[in-house]
């Protein structure tokens, strides 16, 4: 049997073309297989941090700055201070002329005078009771208070409910206030340079950073609170009562201000008793006789021109230092202008103004970071929120809420008034959900995005989102999980 003849050449023609079209259909599915459509944009939804940071611009200044000036118009005829200087709470500044004024205090002085024996001639006890009664009560007045003072303050302690080792600080001073409560203080670790700030609340609200071995005050009511150093004082709360009822001292000062109080009430009683005998006497029904008249004017005449005298004097309201003299001996003044600057503390703050939108996420004690335009993003200082006002201000129209910012840090860089930003971190989230902003779209119902189903198809996404973060990404509540592919058309530039 005679097989047939194979064309070798054809059968080579025919494999070669299909060879080709196997070529071209294996090219088409690699190349649709790794080139991406240029025209989207995919992220895979991932956990992460998502946190929110806002900034604000203001001012450096420092703490317990004060401006003062006269009362009332004049000739300088003394300045007792220069720039730098340290002065004591009332201690004299600077004072105006005064020999006028004087001559005038000489005169109703003397005037005062008259009347008042005009008035014990006359036979009339009315005055000399009345001037018993006033001083009775002062004397008696300062009796309690200062029983009660001692009461408040003798024998301050810290205590702590903690399981800690760090020795307890040590309270000094006298408490001036009348209010009864308690001191708590926060201690946390900063970057101060003993490592550590501390927080108070209850009677006063105020932060410091722990300078170990040096008092320091505990808020404006008097009190100081000492730290040991070398001690562990992290997240560690403390509590000073006042009074201290667990002192041995406690019971014995509260009988000696019971017993000041009744002591008080009896005494009065009987001065009162006398004034407004003597008043009845002095008094026809309810017409106030000439001569008690004539006292009463005459002393209103002394206290006012003594008034004016204090008036012309300038005194430190507080313990601090001179920054600013702007007057000089022989200067004329006006009434009410500041002339010297006070500085109470070498503390440094920053002033911001912060708009109602945001007030909110803010609260007493959160961290800031601080730069300064000077140095631009050169250095960097760390403070906490000190105060945040309650009622707000109108800055070009806009409400805003004053708020201060203590800087924990300072350095010999920082100079008042210069301009500042701080960063706050209002909220963060770890390990949540989450994707950029932008691959999410906003709809009457809430928000959706588009997933990748496959190569070639995705699908819409109803998503419930959360806090959107500063650098752009944003929390995936729900709707979603981790390794879904979000896709999104390009912006075209």
């Amino acid at each position: 049997m005679k097989l047939p003849s194979i064309n070798f050449k054809k059968l080579k023609k025919r494999y070669i073309v299909l060879g080709i079209i196997v070529l071209f259909i294996l090219f088409s599915i690699i190349k649709n297989a790794v080139t991406p459509d240029d025209s989207k944009e995919f992220f895979t939804v991932e956990q992460g941090e998502v946190s929110e940071t806002i900034i604000f611009a203001g001012d450096i200044d420092m703490k317990d700055r004060v401006n003062l000036g006269f009362g009332t118009s004049g000739r300088v005829s003394q300045v007792f201070v220069s720039e730098g200087e340290t002065v004591k709470k009332g201690q004299v500044i600077a004072r105006l002329s005064t020999n006028q004024l004087s001559a005038q205090l000489l005169e109703a002085e003397a005037n005062l005078k008259r009347v008042q024996a005009e008035s014990a001639a006359s036979g009339v006890g009315f005055e000399y009771s009345y001037q018993n009664f006033t001083t009775t009560k002062e004397q008696q007045d300062t009796f309690v208070q200062n029983a009660y003072r001692k009461l408040l303050s003798d024998s301050l302690e810290v205590y702590t409910e903690d399981d800690t080792d760090a020795e307890p600080p040590t309270i000094s001073g006298t408490y001036t206030d009348t209010i009864e409560g308690d001191y708590i203080v926060t201690t946390y670790s900063s970057g101060s340079s003993s490592g550590y700030s501390f927080k108070y609340t209850g009677l006063e609200s105020g932060f410091d950073a722990i300078r170990t071995n040096t008092a320091i005050p505990l808020g404006e009511k008097g009190l100081y609170i000492k730290f040991t150093e070398g001690q562990d004082y992290s997240n560690t709360v403390w509590t000073v009562s006042i009074p201290n009822k667990r002192s041995s001292n406690y019971v014995v000062n509260k009988n000696a201000y019971d017993q000041a109080v009744a002591e008080r009430a009896r005494v009065l009683a009987q001065a009162e008793d006398s004034y407004l005998q003597s008043q009845a006497l002095e008094s026809s029904g309810n017409q106030i006789s000439k001569s008690q008249a004539d006292v009463i004017a005459a002393r209103a005449r002394v206290d006012a021109v003594r008034a004016q005298m204090a008036d012309s004097v300038i005194t430190a309201p507080f313990d601090g230092v001179v920054g600013l003299v702007d007057i000089a001996q022989g200067e004329i003044v006006t009434a009410n202008t500041p002339y010297v600057t006070l500085v109470g503390s070498d503390q440094f703050e920053l002033a911001l103004d912060v708009p109602e939108i945001d007030v909110a996420k803010l609260q007493i004690g959160d961290a800031v970071s601080i730069t300064l335009d000077a140095y631009q993003n050169d250095a960097e200082w760390q403070g906490v929120i000190d105060a945040i006002d309650v009622i707000d201000t109108l800055v070009d129209g806009v409400p805003v809420y004053k708020t201060t910012v203590v800087i924990t840090n300072p350095d010999e860089r920082i100079r008042v008034g210069m301009s500042a930003k701080a960063s706050i971190l209002a909220e963060t989230k770890e390990g949540v959900l989450r994707a950029p902003r932008y691959f999410f779209e906003r709809t009457e119902d809430g928000f959706v995005s588009r997933i990748m189903v496959s190569e070639k198809k995705d699908k819409e996404q109803s998503v419930v989102l959360g806090l959107t973060g500063s650098d752009g990404f944003v929390e995936i509540i729900s709707g979603l999980q981790a390794g879904d592919i979000l896709v999104r058309e390009k912006t075209v530039e």
